[in-house]
């Protein structure tokens, strides 16, 4: 058995390549590596194990941490990959592990069944050269939780795919029309968003065989804020808009976008807006902002009284 190892280290990043030999048909490696700064110990080790009466290749990982970087070890996370590279150089059978964070003591992960010996030693995949093998393994060190980041990247692309169908008219199969414009829209979305909306689109009624809506007494400006909120969950940032959707969110039972619109407005109470807010709990049935409303008026009653004699006064 031998090991050679190629190792690439790009600012946080570490690329190795394993190249394990076989002697009598049997791989068993073990490669050393200490990461930036040799605040970890990293071991790689490849070998050929049985598991429920197969043979399998296995790769294993052991993270060791160096007590002396203790400090440095709380903002370490691991990302890491492996794959084989075959006899032209391509790389294959790439499998990547999830976000591990680091702690103080020593962890061991990784792949039982990494591969079947079976494929492992199939002429025509041709991952065994010369008797050898050759594993890539890839490691990116961050500072910061990259999962979340992943996540939050995934629903912005989410965000921008429903936006893009709304404004770019694409699949579209209703039509609602606001003062003298219309909008086409998706009924799919319309009725996962809204119970109201679901009921004009699947009932027996005049908005179903046409598949066509009319909305009156509200502008078409406010109507578009509203259709790009039930597409992409975003609402606007303006409080005299949000004011506006307040009366689309109720009407069309839509009470996330209640929320958003009270959150927006009055996302601080004070004894200029206190009973406005109190009044739009009320209105609009928002439970705990009317209670929040009622706390904060018997909370500074004196102030609120000295406020409404200087508006008198005035």
């Amino acid at each position: 058995m031998s090991t050679l190892c190629e190792t690439r280290v790009e600012k946080s990043r570490i690329d190795m390549i394993l190249v394990v030999k076989a002697v009598n048909n049997v791989f068993n490696g073990l490669h050393v590596e200490y990461l930036s700064k040799s605040w970890a110990q990293f071991d790689v080790s490849i070998e050929i194990g049985s598991y429920e009466d197969n043979h399998y290749l296995s790769v294993h990982f052991n993270l060791i941490p160096i007590r002396y970087a203790v400090k440095k070890l709380f903002k370490k996370f691991i990302t890491l990959s492996v794959a084989m590279i075959d006899k032209s150089g391509n790389v294959v059978h790439k499998m990547n592990w999830p976000e591990i964070s680091v702690g103080l003591s020593r962890q061991r992960f990784g792949w039982n069944r990494y591969l079947d010996i079976n494929r492992l030693f199939d002429s025509q995949i041709a991952l065994v050269d010369n008797n050898c093998i050759r594993l890539q393994v890839s490691m990116q060190v961050n500072d910061e939780k990259q999962s979340k980041v992943f996540k939050n990247e995934s629903i912005n692309q989410l965000i921008n795919s429903f936006k893009s169908l709304l404004i770019d008219n694409q699949l579209t199969d209703f039509t609602i029309i606001v003062e003298d414009k219309e909008f086409a829209v998706h009924k799919a979305i319309l009725a996962a968003r809204s119970p109201v909306l679901r009921a004009l689109i699947t009932t027996d009624m005049k908005e179903k065989s046409e598949s066509k809506l009319v909305v009156h007494d509200i502008d078409k400006e406010v109507f578009q804020q509203f259709l790009l909120y039930v597409y992409t969950g975003s609402a606007p940032v303006d409080e005299h808009m949000c004011l506006k959707l307040s009366h689309l969110a109720d009407f069309y039972d839509m009470p996330d976008l209640k929320c958003v619109c009270a959150q927006t407005v009055f996302r601080k109470l004070t004894e200029d807006n206190v009973f406005d807010a109190l009044r739009f709990g009320q209105t609009y049935q928002m439970k705990e902002l009317e209670i929040n409303a009622i706390d904060f008026i018997a909370q500074n009653s004196d102030k609120i009284k000295a406020k409404i004699m200087e508006d008198i006064e005035q």
